[in-house]
């Protein structure tokens, strides 16, 4: 959330710029400085008021598609995923090749489950700039989940080679690593990555996957540890703890993770051999 926050005060940033080129009300921005504070201070809720005041005040607006760029992404962290799509969209309507929004939007589609969607935003992307690191490994996962295991892997391999100086394609790498169950090599990336960008906090759930298959597990508790604060609504974070504490031989810990997974949304198909085995 850190990353998507940055970037909407850069959005800010590119507005208050429109700002000084053209008229614009005092309350309008008065409310778009509203939202970047509350933003700043992560009070979401206030922000996506102040965001709604400020567009309402003036709904022609020429900035008023990056404020709602800013409103979705917004919206999908406080979990109003059918609103997020709503502002993202109509701010793609006004700017339908903005690679920044398609990513915001497809993020929240492969959120929301859409695969398909999701694919067709990051191949909009890809069609602008075939080597957008980011939308490729993207894409690639989004590959895996459909079971096209050939198409995901061209497409972490080009991020690969391409991505030098980027985390996805680092990312790619180390999935190919993944899906070849070379989990040391993977870790080994990971690690690199987290060194480089430690607010990538995602990350510690992927090194720490590979801890539970290397059985590191006090490397594995250590990473859990490091991101309960951040991934506590992640149906992930309690597979692993699961997995982790059956391996320490207590199963009725590990029962509780694994249905608190199941209530978070993992899929019961992958939970209940994991929940048998606690029996």
């Amino acid at each position: 959330m850190k990353k998507k926050i940055i970037g909407l005060l850069l959005i800010f940033g590119f507005t208050a710029t429109a700002f000084s080129q053209e008229y614009v009300s005092p309350t309008y921005k008065q409310w778009v400085a509203k939202s970047a504070d509350y933003m700043e201070q992560n009070q979401l809720d206030s922000a996506e008021y102040a965001l709604n005041q400020a567009i309402m005040s003036d709904p022609k607006n020429e900035n008023n598609s990056w404020l709602m760029t800013s409103l979705g992404t917004i919206q999908q962290h406080l979990g109003k995923l059918d609103a997020a799509y709503i502002s993202l969209t109509a701010a793609l309507n006004k700017h339908p090749e903005s690679a920044f929004i398609l990513h915001q939007r497809a993020g929240l589609l492969m959120e929301m489950g859409k695969w398909d969607d999701a694919r067709v935003d990051y191949n909009t992307i890809l069609m602008v700039d075939s080597l957008d690191i980011e939308a490729l490994y993207n894409r690639g996962v989004l590959k895996l989940e459909m079971k096209d295991m050939t198409g995901a892997q061209k497409d972490f391999e080009v991020a690969a080679k391409h991505g030098e100086f980027s985390p996805y394609g680092l990312l790619g790498k180390a999935l190919i690593h993944r899906l070849n169950e070379e989990w040391g090599e993977a870790e080994k990336i990971y690690t690199s990555i987290l060194n480089e960008y430690p607010q990538m906090t995602d990350i510690y759930l992927k090194r720490a996957e590979c801890y539970l298959h290397l059985d590191q597990l006090s490397r594995l508790s250590a990473d859990l540890q490091d991101v309960a604060s951040t991934e506590f609504a992640n149906p992930t974070y309690y597979f692993l703890r699961g997995q982790m504490r059956l391996k320490q031989f207590d199963k009725v810990a590990a029962r509780s993770d694994f249905k608190k997974a199941g209530e978070l949304g993992m899929e019961l198909e992958l939970l209940q051999p994991w929940i048998d085995k606690t029996n």
